[in-house]
């Protein structure tokens, strides 16, 4: 009965899935210290996407903060139970800040 709940669910996600979906800031664990000074929503042809721009901890550099997170250049993060899709995130270093765009 759980597997049918839970094949209905992602029978759900695919179905209401838009071009316009965008996974949660949340989704990307930052390390400690990090801070967002940004995030919006863009869309484009062909989708839409998470933007976040944050800054390091004190002490550690744009180029190190990406390779804690893994995204040097990009990163796939894997689905969860609650919504399977994968998240693919890409990060470039902008100044002092990393600059991190996350789609599924």
């Amino acid at each position: 009965m759980l597997g049918l709940l839970y094949g209905c669910h992602v029978v759900r996600l695919e179905i209401g899935r838009t071009e316009g979906d965008v996974p949660p800031a949340s989704a990307l664990a930052l390390p400690p210290g990090t801070v967002v000074v940004a995030t919006d929503s863009m869309c484009a042809s062909g989708g839409c996407w998470r933007w976040l721009e944050v800054t390091p901890a004190e002490g550690t550099t744009p180029p190190a903060l990406m390779e804690a997170l893994g995204t040097t250049p990009d990163r796939r993060l894997p689905g969860s139970i609650v919504d399977p899709r994968s998240i693919v995130v890409h990060a470039v270093v902008d100044d002092d800040r990393v600059g991190i765009t996350m789609s599924y």
